[in-house]
Order: C-alpha cells, then structure tokens, then sequence
C-alpha cells in the first residue's frame, strides 16, 4: 500500500496582484498600513510555526472593532480562517468564512471578484470536510464572477480552473477535471510564457492527475519540467524545488537508486531551507522511510519515522492529521517487523484523531480501519476485524460506488476473513464479485487479478471443486510469471500460489514427481 504522505494537487487561493482584490483602492491609507502590519506580522508567526501567536494576532484586532479595522474586517476574518483550517479546526474557519463572505457581497456586491475570492475559500474548506456537493457550487461561481470580471483567458481564471479541476478528481470525474487543468495550463502559458513559476503548478497539478489514472508516461514529463522551471525561478535549494524532488522519485522503482537520492535531496534542501523541525521535513522523513521499508532497511526506517512523529506533534499538538499519517506509517513498519503489539496503539491512536475530522468517511479513515483490521486478522481477532472490514466496504461504495477497483480489494479482504472463519458460503460471493470488477477495470492479466484467482481456487478447493480449482491456479500462476518477466523479480505472492498449487495436485491424486513435472510445466521459471 503506499504512504499515505502523498502530496496532493495544489490549489492556489490567492490572486494576482492588482486583478483580483480591488479593496484596497476604497480604504484609507491609516487602514491599509495597520492591515499590512498585522498581517506580517502574523506571517510571520506562521512562518515560526507559531500558530497560537499568529491566531491571537488577529483575534486582538477584530475583537478591537475600530472603525480603521473594520475597513479590513473581511480580510481579517479570512486569514484567521486560513490559519484555523492549516490546523485542521475547520468548525472555527468556516464561520469566519463564512461572516467574510457576507460582509463582501454587502459591500462589493455578489458578482465582485472579492466575493469570488470568498467562495473558492469556502469550498476548499467544504472539499477539505468531504462536503463535496457544497463546494462545487461554490466554486462555478466564483469561475463565473472571474469570467464575468476579466474574461475567459485571465490568470485568476485559470486559479479557478486549477481548483474547480481538483474537486472533480475528488468526485472521481476525472475527464472533466483533466479539461479544466488543460485550459488552465493554456491560459497561463500565454499569459506568462512557458517557463513561468505559475504554468510549473499548473504542469504538477496535470502530472499529478496524469499519474494518479496510471499515466505515468504522460506525467513524469510533467513533473520533470515542473521541477526544471522551478530550479530556473526559484534556485536548486527552493522548498518548492524539495517538493517537486519528492514528486519525482515517485515515478522510480524503490530499488532505482535516482529514487532515494531525489528523496535525500528534497530533505536535505528543506532541513536548510526551513529547518530540522519544520513539517516537511517529517515529510520528507517518512518519504525515505517508506522506501527503505519497501526495500527491506527498516533499521534505518524506523528512526526516520519516529523522528517525523516527533515534528509534527511539536508542531502541530498531538490531534492533528498530520500526526495520525505518522503514526499509521509507524503503525505498518510495526506490523512488517512482526511488532504487532505495538502498532495496534498505534492504529488506535491513528484512527480516533481521524474520526474527530467532519471526513470521516474519506479514504484516510478507510485506510486506516482497513489497517487494523489487517492487524487484528494477524492476531486472530477475526470478531474485531469483521466490523472494521464491513465498514471499509460501505465507505469505499459510497466514496468510489460499487464498481471500483477499491471495492474489489474490499471485496478480497472480506473474503479472506470469511475464509479463514470457514464461512465459505459468503466468501464466494466476494470473491466473484471482486474477480469480475478487477476483470473489467483492470488488465486481465494484472496481480490482483491472478490474487482473486487464487482465493477463488481455495474456495474451490474447500469445497472439493477440484476441477474448478485447477484452471484459476495455472491462470494465476501464468499472470505471475509475466509480472516476473516484465519487473525482473518475483511477486510477493508467487512463492504462497506456488507451494499452494503443489499441495491442490497432491489432493487430486498425483504423486510428488508427477506433481514436480506439472509445476515445472506450468511454471518453469521457478526452476530456472
């Protein structure tokens, strides 16, 4: 499974300077220079990851309610909002989100591109609490007042683009979001030229969609020319250059060396960018420790994510998401090391700072109840398990409907309990039914495929079906080996199907050497 510290797309709220804020043309000057104070002065607090300081900064000036602050009231509210949602507080930012966007559409009106501004802020924080009907009518309108406003080719319009397109990868509408990031990346490439910082966020968001529907050779050229325009702007040392670093390591095999020594770039670079404390710093940390936990280095794993933990928990206190990544990380180095005692806290601690989020029903909580009931099958707690896979199963249905490929690992992970339980009865069911997403969604030819293969064979087997059994374990069997044949190496199943199908040709009568000639014909490459 892969690390759950994945860098999302990046969705620009701000605006272009002198287009898209026009309030400060009708405020006085003795306004304007206390805004800007307060604001720097909050920066940077922020930037001090002092998020308690930079909030009381502008909690003193609006609870001050003079007549020079009220002028500043929207902008006010939403910054402190921006910094209650940073903090993942969003019961908190979204009523200051919401009193700034009412004071902006009574004093601009609805159709100002201020209001617009209010929207797209809003239905981020609606995104971000999984609120996804909330959020998209928001953020048409704010397309439409910037349309409206500077027309159709303008750079806040491909802001709104960019984040109207974020949304509809949210919501799984892949093809419509692909269009939108399209128009944005036209719009700011002729509005600022190729090489531009802002058409590099519009070629990682692309990359990022790219990658995430498996069209990885369409997006690492992507990702390769985000990074080079950001080296150009920005300088090789840039945190945005570590993060494009981090981005493209993804594209490389854990056992390609390019990809360990992006990842050791990327920390090195914010360790002296933003400091040996800074949250993406325990990023980077836990990047480097999933790849060396994938390679099979987990001494040198588990220091890094022990380091991460401690980050962001000074950072950020210890309920925050951040801290609930770190320790579901730990949580599943814990579990590879046989350590399952020690995970399960983990798991636990993981999950109740998860489910206090409004997203409860997100993709981390289906994450992490699928964990633990790994875990808890590992220790044959199966009582504990069944609740948190059924679970899973409804969160993933709703979130990607009953047809997905998700739905179909749910499917095998149930199966499998029902299996070792001995309800066969309703594990065939499952099993069929992941088989026939996989099938349709999937390479027929893909591992997970030969995976529902082979649970389908062992219910047959179970059953006594044995001439039913025998064609789904040669079709597994076959998938692996051209996996072998294509990576280089052996699946992580191939050894478990293949002593298994030994054992299925002992239970139809033939005898070891007839069972040997059978596997060395239908799986020579284990004999070469």
């Amino acid at each position: 499974m892969r690390l759950w510290l994945t860098l999302s797309f990046i969705a620009l709220t701000f605006l272009v300077p002198g287009c898209g804020d026009d309030s400060a043309g009708t405020k006085t000057p003795a306004a304007t220079a206390k805004y800007e104070q307060v604001k720097a002065n909050a920066d940077k607090a922020e930037a001090a990851l002092d998020y308690e300081q930079a909030i009381k900064i502008y909690q003193e000036v609006l609870e001050g309610s003079s007549d020079v602050d009220k002028e500043y009231e929207a902008e006010y509210l939403n910054n402190l909002g921006m910094l209650y949602c940073q903090l993942t507080q969003y019961d908190k930012a979204e009523l200051l989100y919401l009193r700034a966007l009412t004071i902006d559409e009574k004093s601009f009106g609805k159709d100002h591109p201020n209001v617009a501004t209010r929207c797209n802020n809003l239905a981020e924080l609606y995104r971000a609490t999984n609120r996804l009907g909330g959020a998209e009518p928001l953020m048409l309108r704010a397309l439409a007042i910037d349309e409206k406003s500077f027309g159709k080719d303008h750079p806040n319009v491909a802001i709104r683009c960019d984040n109207l397109a974020e949304l509809y990868c949210a919501t799984n509408r892949l093809g419509e979001a692909e269009q939108l990031m399209l128009r944005a990346l036209a719009i700011d490439e002729k509005s600022f030229g190729k090489d531009h910082p802002n058409v590099a966020i519009r070629c990682n968001n692309l990359a990022l969609l790219y990658r995430g529907t498996n069209r990885s050779n369409e997006a690492k050229p992507l990702s390769q020319r985000t990074l080079a325009i950001n080296e150009k702007n920005l300088g090789k040392d840039h945190p945005k250059v570590a993060r494009d670093c981090l981005i493209l390591a993804g594209y490389y095999s854990v056992f390609n060396p390019e990809a360990e020594r992006l990842t050791l770039r990327a920390l090195d670079i914010y360790e002296k960018s933003l400091g040996k404390e800074h949250p993406m710093v325990a990023v980077s940390c836990n990047n480097l420790a999933g790849l060396y936990r994938a390679t099979n280095r987990l001494g040198e794993a588990e220091p890094l994510m022990l380091r991460a933990l401690a980050i962001d928990e000074k950072a950020f206190g210890k309920d925050h998401n951040n801290v609930a990544k770190d320790c579901y990380n730990l949580a599943k180095l814990y579990m590879t090391t046989n350590r399952l005692g020690q995970a399960e806290p983990l798991y636990r601690k993981a999950l109740a700072i998860c489910e206090k989020e409004p997203s409860q029903d997100h993709q981390n909580l289906a994450t992490l109840l699928s964990n633990l009931a790994l875990l808890y099958c590992e220790m044959d707690l199966y009582d504990k398990a069944e609740p948190l896979y059924l679970r899973v199963l409804a969160i993933d249905e709703k979130f990607f409907g009953k047809d997905h490929p998700k739905i179909a690992a749910d499917c095998n992970n149930l199966a499998e309990l029902y299996m070792a339980t001995n309800r066969l009865s309703q594990a065939k069911p499952l099993v069929l039914r992941g088989l026939a997403i996989n099938e349709q969604y999937l390479r027929k030819d893909h591992p997970d495929v030969a995976r529902d293969c082979y649970n389908l064979a062992l219910l047959y087997r179970e059953t006594g079906r044995l001439d039913k059994a025998g064609p789904l374990y040669e079709r597994a069997i076959e998938i692996y080996q051209k996996f072998k044949r294509s990576t280089g190496h052996f699946h992580p199943h191939w050894q478990n199907i293949v002593d298994s199908y030994g054992d299925y040709l002992l239970q139809t009568g033939l005898s070891e050497d007839q069972a040997d000639a059978k596997l060395k014909e239908i799986a020579p490459e284990l004999f070469q």
